[in-house]
């Protein structure tokens, strides 16, 4: 019994800790997302861009 409060009032702390801290998160998250962009950008795999627009570079 005493592991499932402990493991209780654990999640309640990182959820406490998500919602403080959860602007540091998503700029962290969203730096992560656009350094993957701009890594498959370099290898030719852009994601965000028409098939159009790829032939153009391509060219």
């Amino acid at each position: 019994m005493p592991d499932i409060l402990s493991t209780i009032f654990i999640l309640l702390m990182v959820v406490l800790f998500a919602f403080a801290f959860a602007p540091l998160f998503d700029a962290i998250l969203m730096i992560t997302f656009r350094l993957l962009f701009a890594a498959l950008r370099l290898l030719g795999l852009n994601l965000l861009a028409s098939p159009q627009s790829t032939e153009t570079q391509k060219s």
